[in-house]
């Protein structure tokens, strides 16, 4: 294998630096609408677009503050430069944008200075120096950063695909009475659970004046749930908890233990007639099933008279009769393939999210 002649250089010697255009703010950009992309600091979705473009050639640029200060991106087309973004002009002919584009990027960031609004200015980086191979004069040996950057283009597209497939197993649903031969039967929300609202005066303020061991959950989904710990509860039962506000209509299983709930939610727990053949665990799955369409969000809330409403599918006897066994068995099902289904996510998630750098002898890590 040939050996590889490396030197360093500083980015100075590579490029110069030209920040964008400041006459091209939003006020200006809504008057000369057009067809041409005007980027600046937004890296998420499309700043402006307008009549007349000041570059048609590809581009090294990077965003100079907010955010997400200091990202790379090659732009290509036509298009304007706004800003809060700066242009990185060769100064060696054909130098391999892309390749620049992810070699640079930790050390960008790195030199972002940190504050209220993270900023980056060329000064802070034009004389950090990168390892480049050349060749034996000492010329940068541009055949072998392209092939490197086609390697590297190779993995990105991976990834993407990667991260189209996390997407996709996300939000597969599985529909187990499909491929089942258990029979079933549609019951409504207020025909098998009672339901208790939340208390109005948990309040944040109340919750501090008065703390203790007892947990008080609020309406959120993610994170932590629990908006403080109060010296009394409210319930001691097992129940569903159902958001009534924010992500409305989101069922959760809580086991049986002493605490409250915000006005922002409310507890369904088995009627009497039926707290021998309901597995309320299953029937955060079945709700789910009965929930997915309703639409429930902070302007439609889920309250007692739609939720009352909501049909469940539950597995039945021959003889029509609320089976708890098939409940179970089913509950176990639905466990697993929830389980699988998170550790290929984790797996798929920690690839597509793995970052790709070149180290300092020009090959690809990932």
């Amino acid at each position: 294998m040939d050996s590889m002649i490396i030197k360093k250089f500083a980015l100075s010697e590579l490029f110069s630096s030209e920040r964008g255009n400041s006459k091209l703010t939003k006020a200006y950009c809504n008057k000369h609408k057009g067809m041409y992309e005007v980027y600046t600091g937004s890296t998420k979705a499309s700043f402006a677009f307008i009549d007349t473009f000041a570059y048609s050639k590809p581009l090294l640029t990077y965003t100079t503050d907010g955010e997400y200060a200091g990202s790379l991106k090659v732009l290509e087309g036509k298009y304007s430069v706004g800003g809060h973004r700066a242009i990185l002009n060769p100064i060696i002919n054909g130098l391999p944008l892309l390749y620049f584009k992810f070699a640079l990027q930790r050390l960008f960031f790195e030199n972002v200075k940190r504050g209220d609004v993270p900023s980056l200015i060329w000064s802070n980086v034009s004389e950090k120096v990168i390892a480049l191979p050349v060749n034996n004069v000492g010329e940068i040996d541009i055949k072998k950063l392209e092939d490197i950057t086609k390697k590297y283009q190779k993995l990105s597209d991976m990834k993407k695909k990667l991260h189209n497939q996390y997407e996709k197993i996300k939000s597969v649903d599985i529909d187990i009475f499909k491929s089942s031969s258990t029979k079933r039967k549609v019951f409504f929300v207020k025909d098998i659970l009672d339901t208790k609202g939340g208390n109005s005066k948990l309040t944040l303020k109340y919750i501090n004046q008065n703390q203790g061991k007892f947990p008080v959950y609020s309406a959120k989904t993610k994170g932590d749930v629990v908006k403080g710990y109060c010296n009394t509860f409210d319930f001691d039962i097992e129940c569903i908890r159902i958001t009534r506000n924010g992500r409305a209509g989101v069922p959760f299983y809580q086991k049986k233990h002493k605490f409250s709930i915000s006005e922002d939610a409310r507890i369904y727990y088995a009627k009497e007639k039926y707290a021998k053949c309901l597995d309320l665990e299953y029937l955060v799955y079945a709700l789910k099933e009965g929930l997915k369409y309703k639409g429930f969000s902070w302007n439609n809330k889920a309250g007692k008279a739609k939720m009352d409403k909501i049909p469940i599918l539950l597995p039945v006897t021959q003889s029509g009769e609320i089976d708890l066994e098939a409940q179970k068995q089913l509950l176990s099902i639905l466990k697993n393939i929830e389980q699988v289904k998170s550790i290929i996510l984790t797996n798929l998630k920690r690839l597509y999210t793995k970052d790709i750098e070149i180290n300092k002898f020009n090959t690809l890590e990932f």
